[in-house]
């Protein structure tokens, strides 16, 4: 009996060391990991520009010229690449704004949908030529 009451004391203190780790450890990685604001965030949790409010601070949209150069149609979540005012295409999310008073409303197979303060303007994607007269031929190797 008295052999076991010698041992409760480096027991005790075993268990309150190893509790003392535990709550330094789980400090520690909270003070080393990245802020929140840092880590990526989902597609979802991004909030689309309010439309109504933007064309009363914008100037009018008429002289603005945008060519559709790409799709990916996937409902509600598409993405349009667009070129605005013959500037280098950037790529684009339905309810983003694409230029002022300018939003991409919708992303269909060879189509987008625009919401100028006009009304809704339908873009569509430039016709491929035909190629008549060429035949392609896979390269001779020597």
């Amino acid at each position: 009996m008295v052999f076991l009451l010698a041992r409760v004391p480096r027991v005790v203190h075993g268990i309150l060391l190893g509790a003392t780790w535990m709550v330094a450890g789980y400090w520690a990685s909270q003070w080393l990991a990245p802020a929140p604001h840092t880590l990526a965030r989902n597609v979802d949790s991004i909030a689309p520009v309010p439309p109504r409010w933007i064309s009363l601070y914008t100037l009018p949209d008429n002289s603005i010229s945008i060519q559709l150069r790409g799709v990916i149609s996937a409902g509600s979540k598409g993405v349009a690449l667009l070129s605005v005012d013959h500037a280098k295409p950037q790529s684009y999310r339905v309810g983003q704004n694409v230029a002022p008073g300018v939003i991409l409303r919708q992303v269909a197979l060879h189509q987008v949908t625009l919401e100028r303060q006009a009304g809704e303007e339908i873009v569509k994607l430039p016709a491929v030529p035909s190629l008549k007269g060429l035949t392609l031929v896979a390269p001779r190797l020597h």
